[in-house]
């Protein structure tokens, strides 16, 4: 469930003392972000899209940070997306 995921990234967020991100890859609108309050401006598929996973500083743009430390990428705003061709 969206709960225990976000639990568990704070959890290992609060221990480790490290940068955390949660992926939230569910087709269609997503759960961690609305979950959290958030209002990301990006989303996987715009990092997708934007081939952002291959340069790690670009990949920062699109991640949306919340008041506990947890760094969250959302899912996309609509359905259908990521999907299976979104592999290649």
């Amino acid at each position: 469930t969206t709960t225990m995921a976000v639990n568990c990234a704070a959890e290992i967020h609060r221990v480790s003392r490290r940068a955390t991100v949660i992926v939230d890859a569910k087709p269609g609108p997503g759960d961690v972000a609305i979950f959290l309050g958030l209002r990301p401006r990006y989303s996987i598929i715009e990092l997708i899209d934007q081939n952002g996973w291959s340069d790690r500083k670009l990949t920062g743009r699109y991640v949306t940070e919340h008041q506990s430390g947890l760094h969250v990428l959302a899912a996309s705003d609509g359905f259908g997306r990521p999907n299976s061709r979104d592999i290649e």
